[in-house]
């Protein structure tokens, strides 16, 4: 089997399409079978550092970003993008892969484009619950097109789509809450809520965080993602005032700018609330792993996708909204307190989140893109 995989821009567009590349290898491995991927990314985007990382052959192309609104940027990217199909045209002609496998963002719409032009079918996934302009172009070219969220099947031809859900990391069904508490020596008589802006953090975040988080620590644990936010210094600032609070509470405040995968499951297996974005990583993985949420989706999203990620959770009943515009302290403390103090309310937001999920979502996809492997 030879698998051609592009994607990227975030992580959200990235680590389904890593998760996917390595359920293969995993599958031909065990079956003892030949399998070979590449990865077709831009020579930037944080899905070179991924795919390099886990040692998949990388190829970076040039490409473009088309807007919905006028723009003379649009004139001059539209070059590259034709350059980026000329640039992957070569790449799989040299590769000869049965199919393509592309996960989103601006670099996967060349690959599309040529890999349709040489024949070789392509299915594509989309994450979010809306429709990415990537992707509504790819669709175009696509043999079959995954969807994360049943509310974004009405974007694409209904001879094409499939609803499967989200990949998700098979490591990340493997935590345990015991290892978390010991893993981060938590105080095990509390439970810990998890903080996270996602991989760059968000500075509104962590500054109401702050603001609140010597009461938290009254009634909880808490782990806080803060990244490494462009233009701030988030990070060293919550250390010094980390560093402030009482003994006793110190050791109840876990703060990290990254988080390894390994100490992720324990984490989310551990947490009884999330608090964080709505990209559609940390969407899927707190339904996957039915975690009660508190959403605070980024306004300045495409079309508003975050919050109507968020939105899917909240309807099923498993999460609430603050938008970013009401985001105060006190009302983040009052709602985190609220639902730390009631447990069977968790509960229940966790329970209406299993009818949602789809564990075997990797199955699903892996099936569907071994099918469309030999039409």
């Amino acid at each position: 089997m030879k698998l051609a995989i592009t994607g990227g821009g975030s992580g959200g567009h990235t680590l389904p399409a890593i998760t996917i590349y390595e359920a293969f290898k995993d599958h031909y491995k065990s079956a003892n079978e030949d399998f070979d991927s590449i990865y077709i990314g831009s020579h930037k985007g944080i899905e070179r550092d991924v795919a390099i990382a886990k040692q998949i052959t990388y190829f970076p192309i040039a490409t473009g970003k088309l807007r919905r609104y006028f723009s003379l940027s649009n004139l001059t990217d539209l070059f590259r993008i034709l350059k980026g199909i000329v640039d992957s045209y070569f790449i799989l002609r040299r590769f000869k892969p049965q199919v393509v496998f592309s996960t989103g963002g601006f670099v996967s719409v060349p690959v599309s484009i040529a890999a349709r032009i040489m024949g070789i079918p392509v299915v594509i996934h989309e994450q979010t619950s809306s429709i990415g302009l990537a992707n509504k172009i790819a669709s175009y070219f696509a043999s079959k097109i995954a969807t994360s969220f049943t509310s974004s099947i009405p974007f694409f031809p209904s001879h094409k789509v499939v609803h499967t859900g989200q990949p998700i990391r098979k490591e990340l069904f493997t935590g345990s809450k015991e290892e978390c508490y010991k893993l981060f020596k938590l105080n095990i008589k509390l439970p810990i809520i998890y903080v996270t802006g996602g991989s760059q953090g968000s500075h509104k975040i962590n500054n109401t965080v702050r603001e609140i988080v010597s009461d938290l620590l009254k009634y909880c644990n808490v782990i806080h993602q803060c990244g490494r936010t462009q233009g701030h210094n988030d990070f060293e600032e919550l250390q010094n005032f980390r560093m402030k609070l009482p003994k006793n509470l110190q050791v109840r405040y876990l703060l990290k700018d990254f988080i390894q995968s390994d100490e992720l499951r324990h984490i989310l297996s551990g947490s009884a609330l999330l608090i964080g974005r709505a990209g559609a990583g940390t969407v899927n993985e707190a339904l996957a792993l039915r975690i009660p949420s508190i959403f605070i989706p980024l306004p300045f999203a495409t079309r508003n996708e975050q919050y109507h990620n968020a939105k899917i959770l909240k309807d099923l009943g498993g999460a609430e909204i603050i938008e970013e515009k009401d985001l105060e302290p006190d009302l983040l403390k009052e709602r985190i307190i609220s639902l730390l103090l009631d447990t069977q309310r968790r509960e229940k937001m966790a329970k209406s989140l299993e009818s949602d999920s789809k564990e075997n979502a990797t199955e699903l996809l892996i099936q569907l893109i071994l099918e469309a492997s030999k039409s």
